[in-house]
Protein backbone atom coordinates (compact mmCIF):
# COMPACT_ATOMS: atom_id res chain seq x y z
CA UNK A 1 0.00 0.00 0.00
CA UNK A 2 1.24 3.46 -0.86
CA UNK A 3 -0.29 6.33 1.11
CA UNK A 4 -0.08 10.03 0.52
CA UNK A 5 1.14 10.94 4.01
CA UNK A 6 3.85 9.35 6.15
CA UNK A 7 1.71 9.18 9.31
CA UNK A 8 -1.06 7.38 7.40
CA UNK A 9 1.36 4.65 6.35
CA UNK A 10 2.19 3.85 9.98
CA UNK A 11 -1.30 2.46 10.56
CA UNK A 12 -1.22 -0.05 7.69
CA UNK A 13 0.64 -3.30 7.24
CA UNK A 14 3.30 -3.24 4.53
CA UNK A 15 2.82 0.42 3.58
CA UNK A 16 5.02 3.29 2.44
CA UNK A 17 4.26 6.98 1.93
CA UNK A 18 4.66 9.29 -1.03
CA UNK A 19 5.02 12.26 1.34
CA UNK A 20 3.03 14.64 -0.81
CA UNK A 21 1.55 12.45 -3.56
CA UNK A 22 4.03 13.54 -6.23
CA UNK A 23 6.55 10.71 -6.21
CA UNK A 24 7.52 8.87 -9.35
CA UNK A 25 7.64 5.25 -8.22
CA UNK A 26 9.01 2.22 -9.99
CA UNK A 27 6.78 -0.53 -8.61
CA UNK A 28 4.73 -2.87 -10.77
CA UNK A 29 1.15 -1.52 -10.69
CA UNK A 30 -0.40 -4.87 -9.81
CA UNK A 31 1.83 -5.08 -6.72
CA UNK A 32 0.34 -2.13 -4.83
CA UNK A 33 -2.64 0.01 -4.01
CA UNK A 34 -2.44 3.81 -4.14
CA UNK A 35 -4.26 5.47 -1.23
CA UNK A 36 -4.82 9.20 -1.51
CA UNK A 37 -6.44 11.48 1.05
CA UNK A 38 -10.21 11.79 1.11
CA UNK A 39 -10.37 15.20 -0.58
CA UNK A 40 -13.02 14.94 -3.33
CA UNK A 41 -12.94 18.71 -3.93
CA UNK A 42 -9.19 18.80 -4.48
CA UNK A 43 -8.57 18.90 -8.24
CA UNK A 44 -4.94 17.81 -7.83
CA UNK A 45 -5.87 14.71 -5.81
CA UNK A 46 -8.54 13.74 -8.34
CA UNK A 47 -6.05 14.26 -11.17
CA UNK A 48 -3.43 12.10 -9.41
CA UNK A 49 -5.97 9.35 -8.77
CA UNK A 50 -6.98 9.28 -12.43
CA UNK A 51 -3.32 9.35 -13.43
CA UNK A 52 -2.64 6.32 -11.19
CA UNK A 53 -5.57 4.43 -12.74
CA UNK A 54 -4.29 5.26 -16.22
CA UNK A 55 -0.93 3.76 -15.21
CA UNK A 56 -2.83 0.60 -14.20
CA UNK A 57 -2.43 1.00 -10.44
CA UNK A 58 -5.08 -0.16 -7.99
CA UNK A 59 -6.60 2.89 -6.32
CA UNK A 60 -8.59 3.12 -3.10
CA UNK A 61 -11.62 5.36 -3.59
CA UNK A 62 -13.12 6.37 -0.27
CA UNK A 63 -16.88 5.96 0.20
CA UNK A 64 -18.82 9.21 -0.09
CA UNK A 65 -20.13 8.68 3.43
CA UNK A 66 -16.62 8.86 4.96
CA UNK A 67 -16.26 12.16 6.79
CA UNK A 68 -12.54 11.95 7.56
CA UNK A 69 -9.69 13.46 5.50
CA UNK A 70 -7.16 10.69 5.86
CA UNK A 71 -6.24 7.44 7.59
CA UNK A 72 -4.86 9.28 10.63
CA UNK A 73 -8.22 11.02 11.17
CA UNK A 74 -10.05 7.69 10.84
CA UNK A 75 -7.81 6.16 13.52
CA UNK A 76 -8.30 9.20 15.79
CA UNK A 77 -12.06 8.73 15.42
CA UNK A 78 -11.74 5.31 17.09
CA UNK A 79 -11.43 2.86 14.22
CA UNK A 80 -8.76 0.16 14.39
CA UNK A 81 -6.03 -0.43 11.84
CA UNK A 82 -7.79 -3.65 10.85
CA UNK A 83 -11.03 -1.76 10.21
CA UNK A 84 -9.19 0.81 8.09
CA UNK A 85 -7.45 -1.90 6.07
CA UNK A 86 -10.81 -3.61 5.50
CA UNK A 87 -12.30 -0.28 4.39
CA UNK A 88 -9.44 0.20 1.95
CA UNK A 89 -9.66 -3.37 0.67
CA UNK A 90 -13.41 -3.09 0.08
CA UNK A 91 -12.98 0.19 -1.82
CA UNK A 92 -9.98 -0.60 -3.99
CA UNK A 93 -10.58 -0.64 -7.74
CA UNK A 94 -8.68 -0.60 -11.02
CA UNK A 95 -9.34 0.26 -14.64
CA UNK A 96 -12.72 1.54 -15.77
CA UNK A 97 -14.33 0.52 -12.48
CA UNK A 98 -11.88 2.77 -10.61
CA UNK A 99 -12.58 5.67 -12.97
CA UNK A 100 -16.32 5.25 -12.43
CA UNK A 101 -15.87 5.28 -8.64
CA UNK A 102 -13.61 8.34 -8.82
CA UNK A 103 -16.17 10.19 -10.95
CA UNK A 104 -18.90 9.34 -8.44
CA UNK A 105 -16.68 10.35 -5.50
CA UNK A 106 -15.26 13.66 -6.73
CA UNK A 107 -17.06 16.94 -6.05
CA UNK A 108 -15.48 19.29 -8.57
Amino acid sequence: MITEGPIDSLFLDNAIALAGADANIKIQPQQCTMIFDNEPRNKEIVKRMINAVNKKYNVAVWPKTLKYKDINDIIISGKTSTEVQTLISNNTHCGLTALQHINNWKRI
